[in-house]
């Protein structure tokens, strides 16, 4: 269900929904109630899949991933200086490339960009990339909205 979760990353609501239906289906065929299934720490696929797609957009922001995927990477955001802290993202922010339609907004690149936009300072600078989807899983696990 997580295989290559980067090439359907952009798939409709109803679709994610359907694979995130699959879990619970399974849970409950293990005789898992959702509280345990919480404290075992097993956490929503939602979330599995932009942890991994962070991962994977911090492999291609360090360089770490195969060529053609870091040309895909937009242009770090020049931000304006005169702009208070608290306005702005991060150093490392990027740019997040302009959507004219829904899916296209919802793919890869700019959906993802926008999570490593939110994330907070110290995290996009981790340069090793487990210690980094440690910070991101945490953060996002203690930051639901940011999921989206």
């Amino acid at each position: 269900m997580e295989y290559a979760s980067m090439a359907w990353h952009g798939a409709t609501p109803t679709s994610l929904s359907k694979l995130d239906a699959v879990q619970r289906r399974a849970a409950r065929i293990i005789d898992l109630p959702g509280e345990e299934l919480s404290s075992l720490q097993i956490q929503p696929l939602a979330h599995r899949r932009t942890v991994g797609a962070t991962t994977m957009f911090h492999r291609i922001f360090y360089g770490n991933a195969p060529e053609l995927l870091c040309q895909l990477l937009p242009d770090q955001l020049q931000t304006d200086p005169r702009l208070r802290r608290s306005v702005r993202s991060h150093d490392l922010a990027v740019q997040i490339p302009r959507s004219n339609l829904v899916s296209h907004e919802r793919s890869f690149i700019p959906s993802t960009a926008r999570t490593w936009n939110a994330l907070p300072p110290h995290i996009p600078g981790i340069a090793k990339r487990n210690s980094f989807k440690k910070e991101v899983n945490s953060y996002l696990g203690a930051n639901p909205s940011a999921l989206s």
